[in-house]
């Protein structure tokens, strides 16, 4: 998928604007993990919402990193089914050691929350 600015450039092809408040972190899963998560919600809030911007919030505390996309589109009238795109995307977080959730009231947000580092993995 890129950088978070080739997400922006692909977001205002379609006609959407893609917000950061925050950094993205200097870690290349997580960096990935946050950009494909972005370009996933740009979907979503076009094809389901029909927004026009979707916004990326990332805070740190207590080396967490809290990462909350939300859009401007139509809320969900009831809870979000996970499909093939959001199903995978939660396989990934999971095992880089994150957690996700998705809420659909009073609007859609995507909620990651990932480690200060990555999930050491052995063998």
């Amino acid at each position: 998928m890129g950088t978070f600015e080739d997400v922006q450039i692909k977001a205002s092809e379609i006609k959407v604007k893609l917000s950061l408040d925050g950094y993205i972190l200097q870690n290349d899963v997580f960096e990935k993990l946050i950009v494909s998560a972005a370009g996933e919600c740009v979907t979503n809030c076009v094809h389901h919402a029909h927004g026009s911007q979707v916004n990326v919030k990332i805070t740190e505390q207590n080396n967490f990193y809290k990462v909350v996309i939300t859009n401007n589109g139509t809320a969900p009238k009831e809870k979000i089914v996970e499909g093939g795109g959001l199903s995978a995307f939660r396989k990934s977080i999971e095992s880089a050691g994150g957690e996700m959730y998705v809420s659909h009231s009073p609007a859609f947000s995507l909620i990651l929350n990932l480690p200060g580092k990555e999930k050491e993995l052995y063998d």
